[in-house]
């Protein structure tokens, strides 16, 4: 199949098409400028602020590979979809459920964990939001198919409680950021997910009962985010995309830990096209969406 000047036949096809076409064969789009119209004018549709140039430089249409991840980014924005609930059936003893399983309204006095209802969606991007954090709570993923079963000691971090007895929580590697500041994976039994340096805890923002704290979990890149009131905490942290991870609640004495529903991911903080292009080609010297996204994060170190 050619499509030599043949932008509406573009217009029929999803993101993931138009990227296999570009892989199938050298010659199987020869209007490759076409396929960046076709890139250009979703971004401004569904990535509002999207600074993409409205003609390509030649070096961007020549490589192809570019043009794909560019593509893979805006399939994972187009379909993007995902709920998520607590599920009481993955909890621990003490933990109480309510608004159609959105909120936590109790504990115990030890603490406990408890897994979302639904595993993060396999090569694609998952995100979910919570509020309510306070002393000792914790949110992340775990990553599930090496353990289960009961746990039968708690673990602590800085006298705050960490995954108390709760089904399977520190059988599985994990990776959580806890409102006193800091990202963790935690003494969790098994192999860890790696965090930059090798290091075991990152010093992170402190975050409060009313701030919003997002985990985005991105299975085509294997990237785990954390963000705290629509920016991101840091550099995205390596993760395997083949794996299967599951969002993992942590907290004791909290009676105001909820999800906060349809919550979107902050996609210009994340998911900036523009990061993406050569740095030469952006000629007016002003920094991209993502440079400057960047430049508001708050840092992550070891």
């Amino acid at each position: 199949m050619v499509l030599a000047g043949a932008t509406h036949l573009l217009e029929f096809l999803s993101a993931r098409d138009v990227a296999q076409l570009l892989l199938a064969r050298s010659d199987a789009v020869e209007d490759v400028a076409a396929v960046w119209h076709w890139i250009a004018s979703r971004a401004r549709q569904h990535l509002p602020g999207a600074k993409l140039p409205h003609q390509a430089p030649a070096t961007v249409l020549a490589d192809r590979p570019l043009l794909v991840a560019l593509l893979r980014r805006l399939h994972a924005v187009m379909t993007y979809t995902f709920e998520l609930r607590f599920d009481d059936t993955r909890a621990g003893s003490a933990v109480r459920v309510a608004d159609a399983a959105r909120t936590v309204t109790s504990w115990g006095l030890a603490g406990c964990s408890i897994f979302g209802d639904r595993a993060c969606t396999p090569n694609s991007v998952s995100y979910w939001e919570c509020t309510g954090l306070s002393d000792g709570s914790h949110v992340g993923v775990a990553e599930e198919g090496g353990g289960g079963g009961r746990m039968r000691y708690g673990a602590t971090f800085f006298q705050r409680a960490l995954s108390m007895p709760a089904p399977a929580c520190d059988h599985m590697p994990a990776v959580m950021y806890c409102e006193s500041g800091f990202v963790t994976n935690g003494a969790f039994r098994g192999p860890r997910p790696r965090l930059p340096a090798r290091a075991s805890i990152l010093r992170a923002p402190p975050c409060t009962e009313r701030d919003r704290v997002g985990v985005f979990v991105d299975l085509l890149e294997g990237a785990l985010v954390f963000v705290l009131n629509g920016r991101a905490l840091g550099a995205p942290l390596p993760i395997d995309p083949r794996a299967s991870y599951r969002p993992v609640f942590s907290a004791r004495l909290c009676d105001t830990f909820r999800l906060i529903p349809d919550a979107a991911p902050p996609w210009r903080a994340l998911y900036d096209l523009a990061v993406l292009l050569p740095a030469s080609d952006d000629k007016s010297g002003e920094k991209s969406g993502g440079d400057a996204a960047a430049d508001d994060n708050h840092a992550v170190e070891p």
